[in-house]
């Protein structure tokens, strides 16, 4: 990872909805990047390899570093 890119704590503090999401088992799943970013609609705006690259990218996207289920998921999407 470039330092360039990433934010500080009060940069981060600042980010909301959206969250990250371990897919692995889910139908459709990425075994190489099993973790999704996720915007406040559930859509995946990116896909990482490891919990702490998704935490990276939720910051880089803007986005919760919060870690959901999969019936939060759903939610976000109007599914459930």
């Amino acid at each position: 990872m470039n330092d360039m890119n990433r934010l500080n704590d009060n940069a981060l503090d600042q980010v909301s909805g959206g969250a990250i999401f371990e897919a692995s088992g889910i139908s459709g799943h990425d075994p190489k990047n099993p973790w999704e970013v996720l915007n406040e609609k559930g859509e995946v705006l990116d896909r990482a390899a490891t919990r702490d690259d998704a935490i990276w990218l939720a910051g880089k996207n803007g986005v919760s570093r919060d870690e959901v289920t999969w019936d939060d998921v759903l939610k976000m999407r109007g599914l459930k």
